[in-house]
């Protein structure tokens, strides 16, 4: 009932929200509006912006909890190479920001079969996050290997590290190690939760390591395929 409820309350939401931000954005750039009207414009832009990708995360992730819309998921060889290279490309502009090298370790034989729009999604999010909470002028780590019949992505950080106490929570919905540098950081809360239950609807898995104050990797097991 509680993501029934969720998922009718984010379709609900969506046109007003999207409406919300399409009035404060064209206030805000094409009208000589006072400083503070301006400023609060784009404030509310922001916001609206804000609510708009919490509620697309819920809805994804809302199919993506349904195991009845799991047999929906297009399966097909997807070449974890490209993968890989999409969500560098993503990336490279806030990690050239904060001056961080991204090395790149992947295999270039290696398939695995599933949704390449999801497994996208997947990569992304994670190489983002490890942008986004390592430090500037350090490394970003992104391998891929066979291992034992399944294809390892292992994406690492340099970043302060996640307790132990937090690690068991990291991938539930909203759940945040550091509230206010998470809120900061403009995420939603939702995206390791999403690739959680996408890996694991592709019959793979994800976990994360972590050192206090040397940094974090996060592993996606995924089943691998022949070409």
């Amino acid at each position: 009932a509680k993501d029934q409820f969720l998922a009718n309350m984010s379709h609900e939401l969506r046109t007003p929200i999207t409406s919300i931000r399409g009035y404060a954005e064209t206030l805000a750039e094409n009208f000589e509006l006072p400083p503070d009207a301006a400023r609060f414009s784009r404030t509310i832009a922001r916001s609206a912006s804000r609510l708009g990708a919490i509620i697309d995360d819920l809805l994804l992730l809302s199919s993506l909890e349904d195991p009845s819309a799991r047999g929906d998921i297009a399966s097909t060889p997807v070449r974890i190479a490209g993968i890989v290279a999409e969500a560098v490309e993503q990336v490279t502009p806030a990690a050239t920001e904060k001056r961080l090298a991204i090395d790149v370790a992947v295999d270039p034989s290696l398939w695995v079969l599933g949704s390449a729009g999801l497994l996208a999604h997947a990569v992304a999010n994670l190489v983002s996050n490890a942008a986004k909470y390592g430090p500037a002028d350090s490394r970003i780590a992104v391998t891929a290997a066979a291992e034992g019949g399944y294809a390892v992505i292992s994406i690492t950080d340099h970043g302060p590290g996640i307790p132990e106490i937090h690690r068991e929570r990291l991938f539930e919905r909203f759940y945040r190690v550091d509230r206010a540098r998470s809120r900061d950081s403009g995420g939603t809360g939702l995206g390791l939760a999403i690739v959680k239950h996408l890996v694991e609807g592709h019959g793979g898995r994800v976990w994360a390591e972590s050192t206090l104050g040397a940094g974090t990797t996060i592993q996606i097991q995924w089943p691998a395929t022949p070409s």
